[in-house]
């Protein structure tokens, strides 16, 4: 189930890489082109992306939840800056490995 669970989830990420590029689902559904542009980036440079892009989100979401351990002012710096950093960070990082295609 986890080797599954890896392999849909790269096509996953590139699939919706593809949604934003090109605007259509119809390129986003494109499995061929999903899996040429996996191809494209690398199988192995994916994985140890994926890998390392969880060990900084964990560390940075480790910060948070001492900062959110402030009552009241630290939770909502946690909701309004450190959650929103975090899903900046990880589609920023996704988008930069994304553009490695064509």
């Amino acid at each position: 189930a986890i080797i599954l669970f890896v392999i849909f989830g790269l096509f996953e990420t590139v699939a919706i890489c593809r949604l934003a590029k090109y605007g259509t689902f119809g390129e986003a559904f494109a499995f061929g082109e999903v899996y040429n542009d996996i191809k494209q980036i690398g199988v192995l440079k994916l994985i140890v992306f994926y890998i390392i892009l969880a060990c900084i989100s964990a560390l940075i979401s480790l910060v948070l939840g001492f900062i959110g351990l402030i009552p009241f002012v630290g939770i909502i710096i946690v909701a309004l800056v450190g959650q929103s950093f975090v899903l900046l960070f990880t589609n920023r990082a996704i988008g930069l490995l994304y553009s490695d295609v064509e």
